[in-house]
């Protein structure tokens, strides 16, 4: 959790119910760092470049969903 802290937003990606798992801990232990958890993604053991591809893909459709402000 340390290594996340200072995320703005954070994707939890995993296999089975792992992810799950994790983000209920990080719920329960640390609720800051929670609520920067956009989303929970099922992913099979992914590489590392797996990982940063649904990143980039889940981050760029979601912010054409999400209001700009300036």
């Amino acid at each position: 959790m340390d290594a996340i802290a200072d995320a703005g937003v954070v994707l939890v990606v995993g296999p089975g119910q792992t992810k799950h798992v994790l983000a209920k801990y990080i719920a329960e232990h640390d609720p800051a760092l929670a609520a920067k958890i956009a989303a929970v993604e099922t992913a099979d053991h992914p590489t590392d470049g797996q990982i940063v591809a649904h990143a980039r893909k889940y981050f760029k459709a979601e912010d054409r969903t999400t209001p700009q402000t300036r």
